[in-house]
């Protein structure tokens, strides 16, 4: 299974990084979590085929994880897309994302493709890919209702986690016990003194990998302060986890193996 990082900043992007947002892929299967920015023009630069994403999950409704849905389902359009696009959004948001399309015509457009609007409830819930994917979607602590995941490849059993936005919370530690890769986002820093009610500082993501004995601790949805200074991240968790811990730069593809 490989992971595309289309973006790996919080809700605040800079040069070097937009908003953040995931791909997963096995085989010409995609999976894509949120979709702020272009995703169609980083999909491109990345090497992907946009037409290949067959699911999208939308978290939550904060603008940094939402404003790039209108434009992605138009540019496919205009690609030549034709096949049925599932949209899987947690419940409070439905209404909204449906209101997105509406405002930009996008259900009236000749010949669009159809777009599957999917409620996912605040409660663990299996998302029914039926391709090389297993998904589950499973709430977090935001300070509005959020989900975070775990992606499974079926054939080789790879698996990540990703938390979305979140405190530590040990839902995340949970799941991430049978995982190859987390994915954590990373807010704050101690070290600044900062701190964000709904978001994770390093030190706390660290210590959620720590509790999940995971190997691999991947930092995403970094906050302003540390957008130009990644290391004081890296270090504040490598002083609380014992795996490997990276901080990956936005159109970066790894892939995640048991």
């Amino acid at each position: 299974m490989k992971v595309l990082f289309l973006g790996t900043a919080g809700a605040l992007p800079s040069k070097e990084r937009d908003n953040t947002a995931l791909a997963f892929s096995a085989g010409r299967e995609v999976f894509m979590v949120d979709c702020p920015g272009s995703a169609v023009s980083k999909f491109l630069k990345a090497g992907w085929d946009p037409l290949e994403v067959k699911a999208l999950l939308i978290t939550h409704g904060h603008v940094d994880h939402i404003y790039g849905l209108p434009s992605f389902v138009h540019a496919s359009w205009l690609l030549g897309r034709r096949e049925p696009l599932r949209l899987y959004v947690t419940e409070p948001y439905v209404g909204m994302i449906y209101r997105m399309m509406q405002v930009f015509g996008l259900p009236d457009k000749r010949d669009i493709f159809p777009l599957e609007i999917v409620p996912v409830p605040l409660a663990e819930f299996s998302l029914s890919l039926g391709g090389s994917l297993e998904v589950v979607t499973f709430p977090v602590d935001h300070d509005q209702p959020n989900v975070g995941v775990a992606i499974k490849e079926g054939a080789t059993g790879a698996m990540a986690v990703y938390s979305c936005d979140t405190e530590p919370c040990e839902v995340v530690v949970d799941h991430a016990r049978a995982a190859d890769l987390l994915i954590h986002e990373c807010n704050d820093c101690v070290a600044l003194g900062e701190r964000h009610r709904g978001h994770s500082a390093a030190e706390g993501a660290a210590r959620v990998a720590e509790a999940a004995g995971i190997k691999k601790l991947f930092l995403v949805h970094l906050g302003r302060g540390l957008l130009t200074r990644e290391s004081l991240a890296l270090k504040e968790a490598e002083k609380c986890y014992s795996g490997l811990v990276a901080i990956p730069n936005d159109l970066e593809e790894i892939e995640v193996k048991p």
